[in-house]
């Protein structure tokens, strides 16, 4: 595989935006070829790349010191650390258009998919699409090359899995990319959202419900943040949900829920009254008990019980349209999302 990524110039388009410079900094890790990286304009990146090559250094240290074992001129922390982010800058080149000899393309540039027919147009090598909701067969569609869909999570780095949509034809080299990158694959159906954003969007528009029902009792806003709290104290998540969506973007957020509906009809994902403002700061115990909350009666209670329904209905909804197979989406949660259990002890507790 080393031999093919050699041989195969290896460029990433978007390599500047949220997800890119995460999918960025793993290429450049794990890989040791020349790479490309392209977009319209990189800001900060090359000093995020610096100061993140520096960190990862750091922590793998003892691994880069036997690397240079055959190096005198290598002896403290600081000369090896420092030869080892110099020598993978040497790897880099940077342009604001893609070059003809590309044969492998990384992609992860906006979720709008006549913007990717448009890169993708002309070229005929390998595609690794970062899409979170886009069918790859529609992306197959709209060029000569190959497609796989490989679904990082944010921050990359961090992440240990990636949503792999992919066909048999292709299923050994995507399995290989896979494992140089150092990420675990969870193979996803072809179907919009696929796992991440079938369940996320879900979940977001039964928040928008209740915000609705709220509402005229306690104030949008009001409404809002105790929904936002519920989800991140009483189920143990490290975002609540609409600070998850802040650190999406609405906007993003609102394309995903697009390109959902245009795939299969299901209107309350188009999110139309969806915000993020809220106000409110409620002590919420006992999200660790999910026993307690299913016995509990306080609002809050009833609200992280509706969550937890929801997410089995999910989880039967994703599985009956072969997105995943059963106990796949409790895994995602965890190692994705950061989530604290699975759907798993869910079905147990009740």
């Amino acid at each position: 595989m080393r031999g093919d990524m050699a041989q195969n110039r290896v460029a990433l388009v978007g390599a500047a935006g949220k997800m890119g410079r995460g999918i960025a900094l793993t290429l450049l890790t794990k890989l040791g070829e020349p790479l490309l990286f392209v977009d319209k304009d990189f800001g900060d990146l090359k000093s995020y790349l610096k100061k993140a090559l520096r960190r990862y250094a750091e922590k793998e240290i003892n691994t880069l010191r036997e690397e240079v074992r055959d190096r005198p001129d290598l002896v403290s922390n600081l000369q090896i650390i420092d030869h080892f982010i110099e020598e993978k800058l040497k790897n880099i080149h940077f342009s604001t258009s893609l070059e003809s000899d590309v044969k492998w393309l990384f992609e992860a540039i906006d979720e709008d998919i006549e913007a990717k027919a448009k890169l993708f147009e002309g070229f005929e090598g390998l595609i690794f699409s970062n899409t979170s909701s886009i069918p790859i067969h529609r992306l197959q569609e709209r060029t000569k090359g190959q497609v796989v869909g490989l679904h990082f999570y944010n921050p990359v780095p961090q992440k240990s899995i990636v949503e792999l949509v992919v066909g048999p034809e292709l299923e050994k080299k995507a399995l290989e990319v896979c494992q140089l990158l150092g990420k675990e694959p969870i193979r996803s159906g072809d179907v919009a959202g696929f796992i991440g954003n079938g369940y996320f969007l879900r979940e977001l528009a039964l928040a928008e419900e209740m915000v609705a029902e709220l509402s005229p009792e306690v104030g949008e806003k009001q409404a809002r943040g105790l929904i936002d709290q519920v989800t991140k104290d009483l189920l143990l998540r490290p975002f609540g949900i609409y600070q998850l969506v802040d650190f999406i973007g609405i906007e993003t957020v609102k394309k995903i829920g697009k390109v959902m509906n245009e795939s299969l009809s299901e209107s309350e994902l188009l999110l139309p009254h969806l915000k993020t403002e809220r106000e409110g700061n409620f002590h919420l115990e006992g999200g660790e008990d999910l026993q307690r909350l299913y016995l509990g009666e306080t609002l809050a209670d009833r609200l992280a019980r509706r969550f937890l329904d929801h997410l089995l209905f999910v989880e039967k909804r994703l599985i009956e349209t072969k997105v995943i197979r059963a106990d796949e989406l409790g895994e995602v949660l965890m190692k994705g999302f950061g989530h604290s259990y699975g759907t798993d002890l869910i079905r147990r507790t009740i």
